[in-house]
C-alpha cells in the first residue's frame, strides 16, 4: 500500500480521536456543571472551566461550598437505625 495512503488513514484516526475526545469532555463538563447547580452556583461558568481546563476545572467545582440549597434534605434522627 503507498504511504500516502497510510498517511491519510493515520490522519482520519486523529480526527476521530479529536472529536470523540470533546464530546466525552462536554458530557462530563455538563455533568460537573450540574454538581455546581446542586451546590448553588448556577453560574455557566462552571461549565466552561472543567470543559477548558479538565482536572483543573474538575477540581474547582469539586472544591465548592456548598451554598445550603433547597435540594438538599436534612436529616432527623428518626431517620437513623437503631444501634
Amino acid at each position: 500500500m503507498p504511504t500516502h495512503v497510510l498517511l491519510a488513514h493515520s490522519y482520519v484516526v486523529y480526527i476521530v480521536c479529536g472529536v470523540l475526545a470533546l464530546f466525552f469532555d462536554l458530557i462530563i463538563s455538563l455533568q460537573f456543571r450540574k454538581i455546581a447547580v446542586i451546590k448553588g452556583w448556577p453560574s455557566l461558568k462552571y461549565f466552561f472551566y472543567p470543559f477548558f481546563f479538565s482536572v483543573a476545572g474538575y477540581l474547582m467545582v469539586v472544591a465548592l461550598p456548598d451554598r445550603g440549597t433547597t435540594g438538599t434534605r436534612s436529616f432527623d434522627s428518626s431517620d437513623l437505625p437503631e444501634l
